[in-house]
């Protein structure tokens, strides 16, 4: 329940769905991912990265993982709606 009255993103909402950007934006230590959408990007080759990061109240939208990546992600606190390879477009796609 949104008791703010206020309908729009939150002021920390982020949209990434370029991989350069996210790598830019997560390279400084300490970054903190609460509200950011990351979408359809593949974050293989990335665990380091992702480990040095606060990612409590992020979302990743479509996005693929190394091994074992999304559930250390969900203990840590991040949502993660998975790929739908099923459907014949990309729901989460940017544009």
């Amino acid at each position: 329940m949104n008791l703010s009255g206020n309908l729009g993103p939150s002021p920390r909402s982020l949209e990434v769905d370029d991989l350069a950007i996210f790598d830019r934006l997560v390279s400084g230590r300490g970054a903190e991912l609460d509200g950011w959408h990351a979408q359809s990007l593949d974050l293989r080759g990335r665990a380091a990265a992702m480990e040095q990061v606060n990612v409590e109240g992020a979302i990743f939208l479509g996005c693929t993982f190394d091994d074992g990546m999304e559930d250390t992600l969900r203990r840590r606190g991040a949502l993660i709606f998975p790929r739908l390879d099923a459907v014949p477009f990309n729901p989460y796609r940017a544009g």
